[in-house]
């Protein structure tokens, strides 16, 4: 696959670079209770690994403003709220009703001015070079998207760098039931369940074909007799 090419090329140039992540992806992923979308969070990944999806290339890559480098240590604004531009109902937004462990770490982001060498017994960088380097500004590609929540795209992520994906039940399988299994904690080897129509959505849109096939097999699986006519009037289906 072009991704487990793009991964190498990254894991070589971040030997050299000493930085792996190069691009920042702000996703919302939560819905309030006057059903707002909020929430905003950050995901970081290697433009090597993006750009061998086509969507990703052209973006990062041509004249729009997410091809230009950023400062990565503005902070991101907790309070935002963004518009709804028609989430799926089985969409993996967060809703504040929501009683779970939840199913993300808080966002922990380095200060600049940490010294790794503080760590370290030895240090091959002169502490005046050393500080003109802790000052500078990690700089970065930016991307903000509307309608997509933070935890699809942390598994689509997942999957450009491993090609495995883990999918949550359908609502209409059962609230409680899919509740249950989203409250399941995760392990360090798997991202979090996502929403199969979600992916379904995003890899037709992304033209990422294989990944498409597999959410496509994935919610026909789940289709039956006892929820079949409730997923053929649902909007996932009417799109």
């Amino acid at each position: 696959m072009a991704a487990t090419l793009s991964l190498r090329e990254a894991l070589n140039e971040s030997i050299s670079s000493g930085r792996f992540e190069d691009t920042k992806v702000i996703l919302y992923s939560r819905r309030d209770s006057f059903g707002d979308i909020c929430r905003p969070r950050a995901l970081y990944a290697s433009s090597h690994v993006l750009k061998s999806v086509p969507y990703f290339n052209d973006l990062l890559s041509g004249t729009f403003a997410e091809a230009e480098l950023k400062d990565f240590s503005e902070a991101i604004d907790d309070e935002e709220i963004a518009e709804d531009y028609g989430y799926y109902s089985d969409s993996d937004l967060e809703d504040d009703d929501r009683v779970a462990n939840p199913t993300e770490p808080p966002e922990i982001v380095a200060p600049l001015d940490e010294d790794p060498s503080s760590s370290s017994p030895t240090t091959n960088k002169s502490p005046r070079v050393h500080d003109e380097l802790s000052k500078r500004p990690r700089q970065g590609k930016i991307i903000k998207i509307q309608d997509i929540a933070f935890i699809t795209w942390r598994s689509l992520f997942f999957y450009l760098y491993t090609d495995s994906i883990q999918f949550a039940p359908l609502k209409s399988q059962g609230a409680n039931a899919r509740a249950q299994y989203l409250r399941e904690p995760t392990t360090p080897d798997k991202p979090p369940p996502c929403s199969p129509k979600t992916i379904y959505s995003i890899a037709t849109r992304l033209e990422i074909k294989a990944l498409r096939d597999i959410a496509f097999d994935d919610i026909r699986s789940k289709v039956t007799s006892e929820n079949v006519t409730i997923e053929l009037f649902s909007g996932f289906a009417s799109r």
